[in-house]
């Protein structure tokens, strides 16, 4: 990261890690092309990021995640596309209420509806992990409005085999809550196969605002869907599918990319070498690529 001497002077004098984060914030999503917005949606304010001209595409992250994660991945895709990139409902700047609905269907709904405000209904829809599986679901549902479906990661697939994940939380561990601050650096190294690398004072600040989370999450991560789930819905959907996977994904196995590729006709399936969970960050120009070649092309 960059940063004028100024601006750095002013962070070192107030001592405000904050402003370096939203900087860099603005900065990455500014050579994006992208800004954030805000739309109610029932009882919930959505914040989203959106830049770009041409047939709508949203990208949804996944638990635990927010809409940042996209913004590399999306870099060239906003010249050509439409590019909508929402906090789900209980992440991010969206509104957290814990008496709120936050199982898959109720997140499907409210994607539905976010897409009609915005003007988006016909729309290339793709999600990582917990996104993954709600935007597979989303064109179960309302396949007359998906141009293309990308998953990038999903849940909803039984595993075929022990997972990083299933091994550790037969154990009592759950590697994606951060309980205390140096749990944020575990949480790194099991997502990623080459954790970014990150300024000390950021890397604190994240993993303080990860710790806050902590209660809202586990109540997110108890409604997990059953195994299976998008699994059961492969017959209904009809629009050309993207899969995307890293190859050392810890969270759900890669092996899980070829039941999608059986499962569901049209499509097809790209494994990134030394990738783990989250393809759109780790390894967010060969992803995009990917993608973008396959979209451009329906």
């Amino acid at each position: 990261i960059t940063i004028c001497p100024v601006l750095l002077f002013l962070i070192i004098l107030q001592g405000c890690t904050s402003l370096l984060v939203d900087y860099a914030l603005w900065r990455e999503r500014s050579q994006t092309g992208v800004s954030e917005k805000s739309v109610q949606v029932g009882d919930h304010k959505i914040a989203y990021l959106e830049g770009g001209r041409g047939d709508a595409v949203i990208l949804l992250h996944g638990f635990g995640d927010n809409k940042d994660s996209w913004v590399r991945f999306a870099r060239p895709l906003t010249p050509g596309y439409r590019v909508i990139i929402p906090d789900l409902a209980g992440f991010g700047d969206s509104t957290k209420r814990m008496d709120g609905r936050y199982d898959i269907a109720a997140q499907v709904k409210r994607i539905r509806e976010f897409s009609r405000k915005l003007g988006a209904e016909k729309c290339h829809i793709a999600g990582n992990s917990m996104g993954g599986l709600i935007s597979g679901i989303y064109a179960a549902d309302y396949p007359d409005q998906v141009l293309s479906l990308g998953l990038i990661d999903p849940g909803g697939i039984t595993d075929r085999e022990p997972s990083g994940l299933s091994v550790l939380l037969a154990r009592g561990v759950n590697p994606l809550i951060v309980e205390t601050p140096e749990d944020f650096d575990r949480l790194l190294a099991f997502m990623f196969v080459n954790p970014p690398a990150i300024p000390r004072a950021i890397k604190k600040y994240l993993a303080l605002k990860a710790v806050e989370s902590r209660d809202f999450n586990k109540k997110i991560f108890s409604l997990a869907a059953p195994a299976g789930q998008l699994e059961a819905r492969f017959n209904n959907i009809t629009a050309p599918t993207l899969v995307i996977w890293g190859d050392t994904d810890r969270v759900f196995p890669a092996s899980s990319a070829k039941v999608i590729e059986a499962g569901i006709k049209d499509s097809r399936v790209v494994i990134i070498k030394d990738c783990g969970h989250l393809p759109m960050v780790e390894k967010a120009e060969e992803s995009a690529q990917h993608y973008l070649e396959f979209i451009s092309k329906r």
